[in-house]
């Protein structure tokens, strides 16, 4: 991974800790990049130049010559007047809402405090993060048809820093091994795949125990599929982002495993055919939920598009697939083809692996709450 340089000087930034912050510090000319929670937990509602905006503190002046230290390309340039008189151009990234700091700037932004009195900033207390930046809100008729007819969700905002390449990998994986699946089915019968998927029967009598990993690539229909490809892609890329690719890789194969050992001893029938993603892809969601628990997400229920905090609609998702299993295993409802355990261990190994493990990731977002003094290092 190339290191981080300073946009000014292109001499490489240093990691230093700020009241618990890290942020990222050139030893050269002494500037300052902030990420959007190392600035939200710095600076409180005042860290995001967007907000001096509203307040009419702030004018855009274009494209900025420095680029974003986390390669987004060119940061845009804004003259923020402060209080008492003056102004300070500071430079920020749309893509990731980062916040480039000259050392002189620093020193400004820190004695001004605020936006000018005059003109009170429009915001609350309560603010919330990983909002989207203008033009990209997911809102408007398209979306909102998308999820009425798909009872899909929408991630409002979550920036990442470097493309998911893991998970785009696994979910072209899901869709060429779909199409070799259909080819075999085609030719040969519904026991051409059955030693690649999790049989109850034969994992008991050690055959195929390959198929532990193998099943994940299977599926059972297009619609089973596609369903699958966006939960991977809407929570997968923020998580891969947040713990690197080889992490990623193997937390998603682990929560695959759990979600098999967990639905194997509890399915009724033993030559039930388990396959399907969806049980990595669960455990994807609880590490999701563990790593980002502020995110929101958008949801069409009664016609209506609600903006849920993810705890909530994770929560509940967990809560119906365990609720849905133990119905089923008390025959209180008709046997489903959907393997609601695996679901459940798997999403509850994920989440367990971010609540152990998950803390050395925090950066980004997940700092946009901490409580600190609104000042900013200079």
């Amino acid at each position: 991974m190339e290191p981080r340089r300073c946009p000014r000087c292109t001499f490489t930034l240093a990691v230093q800790s700020v009241r618990g912050v890290e942020v990222d510090a050139c030893p050269r000319c002494r500037g300052t990049f902030l990420e959007l929670g190392a600035h939200a937990a710095l600076l409180g509602p005042y860290g995001d130049v967007a907000q001096w905006a509203l307040s009419g503190a702030a004018a855009s002046l274009g494209d900025s010559r420095l680029r974003c230290p986390l390669g987004h390309g060119r940061m845009r340039a804004w003259r923020v007047t402060v209080a008492g008189g003056g102004a300070v151009e500071v430079d920020t990234c749309a893509s990731c809402r980062g916040l480039w700091l000259d050392a002189h700037e620093a020193l400004q932004l820190r004695k001004a405090g605020g936006p000018p009195a005059s003109t009170p900033p429009r915001f609350g207390p309560d603010l919330r993060i990983n909002e989207p930046p203008p033009g990209q809100e997911k809102t408007g008729v398209g979306w909102y048809l998308f999820q009425l007819f798909t009872a899909l969700p929408v991630e409002v905002h979550n920036p990442k820093r470097r493309t998911a390449i893991v998970c785009l990998a696994l979910m072209v994986s899901c869709v060429a091994v779909f199409a070799l699946e259909l080819a075999a089915l085609a030719a040969d019968g519904p026991d051409a795949l059955r030693r690649y998927s999790a049989v109850p029967a034969d994992l008991v009598q050690g055959k195929h125990l390959h198929s532990i990993i193998t099943y994940m690539f299977l599926h059972g229909g297009i619609a089973h599929l596609l369903g699958n490809l966006w939960f991977l892609w809407t929570f997968g890329d923020n998580v891969e982002d947040r713990v690197g690719r080889a992490r990623f890789l193997v937390l998603y194969l682990l929560c695959g495993v759990a979600a098999v050992a967990l639905e194997l001893p509890l399915v009724g029938d033993p030559e039930a055919r388990i396959v399907g993603a969806s049980g990595a892809i669960a455990g994807l969601m609880g590490a999701y939920l563990g790593l980002f628990p502020r995110a929101h997400l958008y949801q069409v229920f009664l016609f209506i598009r609600w903006r849920l905090p993810v705890w909530f609609y994770l929560g509940g998702w967990l809560l119906l697939n365990a609720a849905l299993g133990v119905a089923e295993l008390n025959h209180a409802v008709p046997a489903a083809n959907v393997a609601w355990w695996a679901h459940v261990g798997g999403f509850v190994a994920g989440l367990l692996w971010a609540v152990a493990f998950g803390r050395r990731f925090r950066d980004g977002a997940e700092l946009a709450r901490a409580r600190a003094t609104p000042r900013v290092v200079g």
